[in-house]
């Protein structure tokens, strides 16, 4: 049987992490290196984390196993808090000597507080941009990025893919800009290589609540030159066989149906056509008069 160590007894686990945290906070490095090495480093490692009020990001480091002791996984709040703070001179400490390792919640808060130094310190250690923000069917950082065009510029200047889709290929990057990116930031994706008419941009831009979406639609159809009438997935042969039959078409089906009436009218403005069916033979006006979108229905009709 392993016996404990004696100079850990008198140690309390969240006196510790909390000391830690607040170093982290003012980037006191100094300070929270002493922490570590006389009195964390002491500590064994514990079962009971009743004394940790985790959140909701510590809960996904430990339901995905992404750390190998609940010692690392309280020190990664430690490593969010320099995080947040941007303090990359501690997230470089806890990377260096292995107390911390890189999970989506430490990148997520960085990226949210635009904290460039640690994300940077993330990339020197390994970090991959494309990688999935939270495995499965997640899109990598850059699909969080929408924030502010700071954040999108600073992931295509460090590699990120402006094209990636999710494994599923039913949602991609310069979709997700159609509906909730500024123009600028749809910009800054065709000028890194974006061919907006092998996307569903127009489509999500039609039935979003995003203000300015009338300006980013213009901007697809004139600069990005994407057809007005273009279907959804038209542009893959193998996934509009597998999504047209569950899906609204074309972006005036899109608007139709989620009652979006200034994104409605400057598609007519711009000539799209009533006359297309979609996947389930119905008009724009079907699906304005099954969403009781009672103001649609003369424009789409008369």
């Amino acid at each position: 049987m392993r016996e404990s160590n004696p100079n850990s007894l008198a140690l309390d686990p969240k006196a510790v992490f909390e000391e830690l945290k607040g170093y982290a906070a003012r980037g006191d490095l100094h300070n929270l290196k002493e922490a570590l090495e006389t009195r964390w480093d002491l500590l064994e490692e514990f079962s009971d984390l009743s004394w940790f009020d985790g959140n909701m990001m510590d809960h996904f480091i430990r339901r995905n196993s992404l750390t190998g002791s609940n010692k690392t996984t309280v020190l990664q709040r430690v490593l969010n808090t320099a995080a947040k703070e941007g303090h990359a001179n501690i997230a470089r400490h806890l990377l260096d000597r292995g107390y911390c390792v890189i999970t989506p919640p430490a990148v997520r808060c960085a990226m949210g507080k635009e904290s460039w130094d640690v994300l940077q310190v993330y990339l020197d250690h390994g970090w991959n941009i494309n990688s999935s923000v939270e495995g499965g069917n997640t899109l990598p950082i850059i699909y969080f990025a929408v924030r502010s065009i700071a954040q999108v510029k600073w992931c295509l200047e460090h590699g990120a893919d402006p094209t990636i889709g999710n494994c599923k290929r039913n949602n991609d990057i310069p979709s997700h800009m159609g509906y909730y990116g500024t123009v600028e930031m749809v910009r800054a994706l065709k000028e890194h290589g974006v061919d907006f008419t092998k996307s569903n941009a127009l489509q999500d831009a039609a039935s979003s609540y995003i203000q300015g979406r009338i300006e980013v639609m213009a901007y697809l159809l004139d600069e990005a030159k994407v057809p007005i009438n273009s279907k959804e997935y038209e542009y893959d042969p193998d996934l509009f066989e597998v999504w047209s039959p569950y899906r609204d078409s074309t972006a005036l089906h899109r608007a139709a149906r989620l009652k979006k009436l200034g994104n409605l009218k400057f598609l007519l403005e711009r000539n799209a056509d009533r006359s297309i069916k979609n996947g389930f033979g119905k008009t724009a006006a079907d699906l304005a008069r099954e969403a009781g979108f009672d103001e649609a229905i003369p424009l789409l009709t008369d």
